[in-house]
């Protein structure tokens, strides 16, 4: 714990984790507290998903992401911008809208009409809820827990049981900040 003051903000550290809790260089909106009521440094790298699979980590409690790879281990414990991809409008945006009616309904929710973004559980997502979704923009914060190989670990609701499922905690911005993503993790900007 640290016991004097932050070397980029000057504020008392005393009980808190040594190092800095300022944001200073990081991209937070200032003011952002972390799940454990402390201030918290940003993390420097995101991972980009399809807006509709971030709108489910956002709206539905998606808590795994399904890959054909692995979860690099030194990515578990770490914190990671979720970026909310453009939308493209497109034959494919149907498509994931199909993946997410599946998974949801396997996830057992059940749809409602907006703005009520929680669902019940017991049926499918209606696909109109998506149109809330954001885009292009860093909308929370994950944190890798584990990552179960194909066909290991919890096989129910958003869980693709082909993939290795990337399981994590979901923490949202208070607001969504504007940015590029990229394929796989990339680096922040500061």
């Amino acid at each position: 714990m640290g016991d004097g003051l932050c070397q980029c903000c000057g504020q008392p550290t005393a009980g808190v984790p040594a190092g800095c809790r300022c944001t200073k260089g990081g991209v937070l909106p200032k003011g952002w507290d972390g799940p454990w009521g402390i201030r918290m440094t940003a993390p420097t790298h995101a991972l980009t998903l399809w807006p509709e699979f971030a709108w489910c980590i956002e709206a539905l409690d998606k808590r795994v992401e399904n890959r054909v790879w692995a979860l690099p281990p030194r990515w578990i414990g770490q914190r990671v911008y979720l970026h909310a991809g453009a939308y493209p409008g497109d034959a494919a945006h149907r498509r994931r809208l199909g993946g997410v009616r599946e998974m949801s309904a396997r996830a057992g929710w059940v749809s409602a009409r907006p703005p009520a973004l929680r669902m019940s559980k017991g049926g499918i997502v209606a696909p109109e809820l998506c149109q809330g979704m954001r885009c292009g923009a860093l909308i929370g914060v994950l944190r890798f827990t584990a990552c179960d190989a194909p066909h290991e670990g919890d096989l129910g609701g958003w869980r693709a049981p082909e993939q290795f499922g990337w399981r994590f905690e979901f923490e949202p911005l208070p607001k969504p900040i504007a940015a590029r993503g990229a394929l796989g993790f990339w680096r922040v900007a500061t």
